[in-house]
């Protein structure tokens, strides 16, 4: 989101929108995708696949650091 203003601006957002703008903001700072989660210390994916058949599979990212077990945390809440 971008904002370009010269004066002053209320701008009223509800909560849930409040909880998107965070978590946009999260996943592009941190590197960070809403499919992501943390397993075996390991940063993880969840995607599907479509063949004559739909199948879901884990891909590994990378190695998780306390900055993802962080976010992964902070995202729970939200």
């Amino acid at each position: 989101m971008e904002i370009n203003a010269t004066q002053k601006m209320v701008i009223d957002i509800d909560e849930s929108e409040e909880k998107r703008i965070c978590q946009h903001h999260l996943y592009r700072k941190f590197d960070w995708k809403s499919s992501y989660f943390i397993k075996d210390g390991w940063v993880m994916e969840n995607n599907e696949a479509h063949t004559t058949h739909s199948f879901e599979y884990e891909n590994k990212i990378r190695k998780a650091n306390d900055v993802d077990r962080c976010i992964e945390h902070v995202l729970k809440f939200l």
